[in-house]
């Protein structure tokens, strides 16, 4: 799978507005971090680097059309066993 382009916007209530390049054309995801710190011990944060890291990691696994409209890093975090330390490790650099 190619490396997309992915554009991030904050909402300011915790989620953020994603769009990314699919086979489908460009995908709009909302990406929910509201719950981020909490769930993952302040691992991960409300903030646009874990949003970025979210959907790169998403998107190595999947492409960018099958994604769900609205996803909630806790669904993230409950589908996929190395999801908090991938997305940790992007985050940060």
């Amino acid at each position: 799978m190619t490396d997309p382009q992915v554009q991030c916007e904050a909402m300011g209530d915790g989620s953020y507005t994603m769009s990314a390049e699919s086979y489908d054309g460009t995908v709009e995801v909302v990406l929910s971090l509201v719950r981020a710190e909490e769930l993952t011990d302040g691992r991960l944060s409300d903030n646009e680097a874990t949003a970025r890291a979210t959907l790169d990691y998403l998107l190595t696994h999947q492409d960018a059309a099958d994604l769900p409209q609205f996803v909630d890093i806790g669904d993230v975090l409950a589908a996929y066993d190395d999801a908090l330390d991938a997305i940790a490790e992007r985050a940060s650099g």
